[in-house]
């Protein structure tokens, strides 16, 4: 608002004549757009703040477009420029609020551009995890035995992403590129163009299984999406193999395992001629449902025929090579029973390789079971061993030793003056003492000759009555300490009594000895044959009269 003074004057006016009037200079409004998020509530709030005279204003409708300004919507906010976006309880489509908002207002005075409504900008990214645009394709074209670049793009304003893909074994480790591009996705139900990221993963579709789905995850400081791809082949189906021809008096059986398919569903024929034919026979279509092995059965055949054979199969896309023609006659009085047992012995072959797979687990199964049962049973076994080691049964040592018959080594001590001194059991180094063995198989009878070492005779004689043959024990490899005191029953004829005498011996004995202690003198043990180990308590045997 300004004031305007008109003035005028004259000689004939005392005072100059004077008119102020106001003048209104009205102009259309400058707009600006003021964003508020409230995430408590979930919203999004954009408020119109116009700026120009007269000061009502009239608000239109807001107006959503793409970041490539393409038209997207219009939203109606309330009358005094004020437009809410509410959020879902999830992510999912929340990206497509992002654009350029534009807010349409007017004061009813035209525009230096001429306009009557004026409009402010706002451009709008919401936080969300990476998207999977809408110009993905679910399905992408592999060929068998080749490498493939599957690709796929993604809608990221937040953050940097990361990739991983999975086939639905295991997770893959392969080349992975990344590329900024402009992709296409829908904005409600707009197709409009996005900024996107493109990723490129490098497979190599080497075995039928590869022709399976993908699933490709991606995700940024927000949170993670996925998407699944199949890989699926656009190839003419392999060659079949393993062909066998059995031939008959008028028909000839064909049979062959069919080979990768090329990705979508294949059918067979047989082909056959007769050796001076030139047109190849077709059979009808054989139907694959995914069998290890099919047949097809000719039957227009003529006897005494040389006939050629060959397989091949067929999809959408082409058919595949055929298989090396088979040569065979065809005779009246025989069939090839060569033929017929090579076939026989492929099928079997055959269901043998599918089920050999569910044995050998089973086997497995068992033979863990086996094993787990016998570390457990050796493991009690040990531990009563070794709690009834001070007290071995009779049946033990003869189940857990080699059993052998030896002759009685046995030594005697004594302090009585006719038997000259002795040494202590504990320090008497080399015993001079002889036990011979007689050879009596039900009484068995032994002799002791006794030395003193002042080579004095001080025989005496003892009966041994056998109670019973009980070998003595060897182990070859690791022997066995007896922690117990063994006793022998010992009758003396007409002879002195012996006062304090004790019998050492080792382990190698009968339980039961015969001596007589009268008998001729014979000649000492050598050094090395009855020197043993005075150390160890546990291989003495004592003796007591």
């Amino acid at each position: 608002m300004q004031s305007i003074v008109c003035s005028a004057n004259s000689t004939s006016l005392a005072y100059p004549m004077l008119h102020e009037v106001q003048l209104d200079i009205q102009y259309s409004p400058t707009v600006e757009i003021h964003v508020t998020r409230i995430p408590s509530k979930r919203k999004l709030v954009l408020i119109c703040n116009p700026n120009g005279n007269p000061t009502n204003y009239t608000f239109g409708d807001w107006e959503h477009w793409s970041e490539f300004k393409e038209h997207i919507r219009n939203l109606k906010g309330t009358s005094d420029g004020t437009l809410t976006l509410l959020r879902s309880n999830n992510n999912k489509g929340l990206h497509k609020t992002d654009g350029i908002y534009k807010c349409v207002v007017s004061n009813g005075i035209y525009g230096t551009n001429g306009n009557f409504y004026q409009k402010g900008t706002t451009l709008v990214y919401n936080k969300v995890p990476p998207i999977f645009v809408n110009a993905n394709k679910p399905i992408q074209i592999g060929c068998y035995g080749q490498k493939l670049n599957l690709t796929v793009l993604l809608y990221n304003k937040y953050g940097t992403m990361e990739t991983t893909i999975s086939n639905p074994n295991k997770p893959l480790y392969t080349d992975i590129y990344q590329q900024m591009i402009q992709t296409q996705d829908i904005f409600h139900d707009v197709n409009v163009t996005v900024s996107g990221v493109k990723i490129t993963f490098q497979l190599t579709l080497n075995k039928a299984e590869d022709f399976t789905d993908y699933t490709i995850k991606a995700c940024n400081e927000i949170g993670c999406n996925k998407l699944t791809v199949e890989i699926t082949s656009e190839n003419r189906p392999e060659t079949p193999t393993n062909v066998s021809v059995i031939p008959f008096e008028k028909h000839i059986a064909v049979s062959w395992c069919p080979g990768y398919n090329g990705g979508f569903p294949q059918t067979f024929f047989v082909e056959y001629k007769a050796e001076d034919e030139e047109v190849w026979i077709r059979s009808g279509p054989v139907t694959g449902n995914f069998e290890i092995r099919m047949s097809e059965i000719m039957y227009d055949i003529i006897p005494n025929t040389r006939y050629y054979v060959r397989v091949l199969s067929k999809n959408k896309i082409g058919e595949s090579n055929t298989t090396t023609v088979i040569t065979l006659g065809l005779s009246n009085n025989k069939y090839d029973v060569e033929a017929i047992l090579l076939v026989l012995l492929v099928d079997i072959a055959v269901v043998l390789v599918k089920a050999v797979w569910e044995v050998v687990l089973v086997v497995l199964l068992v033979v863990i079971a086996i094993t787990v049962w016998t570390a457990s049973f050796h493991l009690r076994r040990k531990a009563n061993n070794a709690s009834d080691i001070d007290n071995p049964s009779e049946e033990e040592v003869r189940e857990n030793f080699q059993m052998e018959p030896v002759d009685n080594q046995l030594y005697l001590s004594s302090d009585d003056p006719d038997l000259a001194p002795a040494q202590n059991v504990r320090n008497q180094s080399v015993p001079n003492t002889r036990l011979t063995s007689s050879t009596s198989q039900d009484n068995q009878t032994n002799q002791m000759q006794l030395h003193n070492h002042n080579e004095a005779n001080g025989g005496r004689s003892c009966t041994y009555i056998k109670r019973g043959v009980v070998p003595s024990v060897h182990n070859r490899q690791e022997p066995r300490k007896i922690h117990e005191l063994n006793y022998s029953d010992i009758t003396f004829n007409d002879a002195p009594t012996m006062r304090g005498a004790v019998i050492h011996g080792n382990v190698d004995r009968t339980i039961y000895s015969e001596i007589n202690l009268m008998a001729a003198p014979v000649a000492p043990l050598s050094s090395s044959e009855s020197e043993c180990d005075e150390s160890d308590e546990n291989d003495i045997l004592f003796m007591h009269m």
